[in-house]
């Protein structure tokens, strides 16, 4: 896996991890959607710490696992309040960007370039 690749998915991680911090906090939140947004908010941590310290193969199992998790957590958000519908649009980049990272990687890794 290149490492501009993982360096771009690492930093749109790292800004939603600053969106969900943000909304976190919010006074107005309910008790489920605060649950929901902390418990988005340690997934991006652990993915955050996967795209930095992982070896690949595991990396790879685990990039596809988390973009899987991170798409079923967008749609819990998008039945939410108006921000937090623009937040699971967010998150759904995330997901979706996680999924061709660990697709780019699984190829590198078969064809030997990783």
């Amino acid at each position: 896996m290149a490492n501009t690749e993982r360096l771009a998915v690492l930093q749109q991680v790292t800004l939603a991890k600053e969106s969900v911090s943000k909304q976190r906090v919010r006074p107005s939140l309910d008790d489920d959607a605060r649950d929901l947004l902390n418990d988005l908010f340690e997934q991006l941590n652990d993915l955050q710490n996967e795209l930095i310290l992982a070896d690949l193969s595991e990396a790879i199992r685990s990039l596809q696992k988390q973009s899987g998790q991170l798409q079923k957590v967008a749609v819990k958000l998008k039945s939410g309040t108006k921000a937090l519908a623009q937040l699971s649009k967010e998150i759904q980049e995330v997901a979706e960007v996680v999924g061709v990272l660990a697709d780019i990687a699984a190829k590198a890794s078969s064809a030997g370039l990783a």
